[in-house]
């Protein structure tokens, strides 16, 4: 400590206390890492509270409880596995300390790299190297990853080699072996088709979320809460059925919900559907063509909008009753699901016809790149995208926001002089 204060005298440096920090993140750690990055754990607490004034009810923000119908684990599933790929911050952390451990095993020539070997690694390989006591906490978070890199550790084949993967035995870390007849390309589970035909399917993200909450059953039905509280099923919020507060109910046997398909322009009798579960409606609604005649199908992608549709507004009326205690007439009904869908369909029909893809909304790094290898100047597709979005709006359902359109269009020829293109808006 003396000989640094003999270093910062010397050359006019200032010492700075503990409390510095930069860009918002501490400089200096001491030995309790909880305390060290309270303030994070802090801020994200404060963003928290402003949510949940304004979302939870108001029970929820008195109480502090809640409840939950579908783990975590499930929501943090890959969204082909019927999750909503919510990555865990846990598991976030790691991998990328393991990414960094990675570079530490291949030998990277970087700086950091080349010190942290030349350091700790010096008499020893990465594997087998010990730390010492008075090691940074990021180094001892990369030596924490070495057990899981040395376990999940691959070797790539490559494109022309002569490796014969089928017809070969493959030995595995733990010394067993294995051959063609134990390769399992992927694993799914059932309702794994379901789900990608409802991630891939046109509907609002939005939109779609009431399928999955259905799909996966924690849809707070008076028949899954009885489940949990063994309290009796309630009455239908939408029709006062006794009894009729179950998913079957709402999605296939309430006369509200039969009404609106009938009187569609493919006039299903949903009753007549064998449908018995919500992931069968859910399959029906997202793959309609394996359910009905192809002939009666004259779309099947304005079905899925429509259906979506339908059951988003059905579920808003059946809450608003429960919660407000407001009854909405039939014809009310009606009027608020035609003119949703009507919108909907419009936007989807908009974003096809126009070409809007995602080819067309390439980064300014991407077109770089691309530019530089081919020797040739930038294909800016901003312009091109930005008119697209103009005529986008126009198609839209929104009618106040009709005034955009011609600042929109001076804002792209704007672009056309600074990005020099060649792309005119009428």
């Amino acid at each position: 400590m003396s000989c640094g204060i003999n270093i910062a005298d010397f050359f006019g440096f200032n010492i700075m206390d503990g409390e510095k920090t930069y860009l918002g993140n501490p400089l200096f750690f001491s030995g309790n890492r909880s305390k060290d990055f309270n303030f994070i754990a802090e801020k994200v607490r404060n963003r928290m509270e402003d949510w949940r004034s304004k979302l939870l009810s108001q029970a929820a923000r008195t109480g502090g409880r809640y409840l939950s119908l579908l783990n975590w684990g499930s929501i943090c599933q890959p969204k082909h596995s019927g999750g909503l790929r919510i990555l865990k911050f846990h598991d976030m952390n790691f991998c990328l300390v393991a990414k960094l451990g990675w570079r530490l095993v291949s030998n990277c020539k970087t700086l950091w790299a080349t010190f942290i070997l030349g350091k700790y690694c010096s008499s020893n390989s990465f594997w087998g190297a010990s730390l010492p006591q008075v090691a940074s906490l990021a180094v001892r978070g990369i030596w924490k990853t070495r057990e899981f890199l040395r376990n999940n550790s691959l070797a790539i084949v490559g494109k022309n080699s002569h490796v014969d993967i089928w017809n070969c035995y493959w030995s595995c870390s733990d010394g067993n072996f294995f051959g063609h007849a134990d390769i399992n390309p992927r694993s799914m589970n059932s309702n794994s088709k379901l789900y990608s035909s409802l991630r891939n399917s046109s509907v609002h993200e939005r939109l779609k979320l009431i399928l999955w909450k259905a799909s996966h059953d924690c849809m707070p039905f008076g028949s899954r809460l009885s489940r949990i509280f063994g309290n009796e099923v309630g009455k239908c919020h939408l029709c006062d059925s006794a009894g009729g507060d179950t998913a079957a109910h709402f999605f296939t046997q309430c006369h509200i919900t039969r009404r609106p398909w009938f009187l569609s322009k493919w006039n299903v009798k949903i009753e007549n559907i064998p449908l018995n579960t919500c992931g069968e409606v859910v399959n029906w609604i997202v793959n309609p063509i394996h359910f009905m005649d192809a002939t009666d199908m004259i779309n099947e992608e304005e079905f899925t909008v429509f259906a979506v549709v339908l059951y988003s507004k059905l579920w808003f009326f059946r809450n608003d009753n429960f919660h407000s205690n407001r009854r909405w007439r039939f014809t009310e009904m009606k009027t608020t699901i035609d003119n949703d869908f009507v919108n909907q369909w419009r936007a989807t029909g908009a974003k096809t016809q126009l070409g809007i893809m995602a080819a067309d909304l390439l980064s300014d790094c991407q077109l770089l790149v691309s530019a530089i290898s081919s020797a040739q100047s930038p294909r800016w597709n901003l312009s091109f995208c930005l008119t697209n979005f103009v005529i986008y709006f126009q198609w839209l359902m929104f009618p106040p926001f009709g005034c955009l359109g011609p600042l929109i269009k001076l804002f792209i020829r704007l672009l056309n002089g600074a990005l020099n293109t060649t792309v005119m808006v009428s």
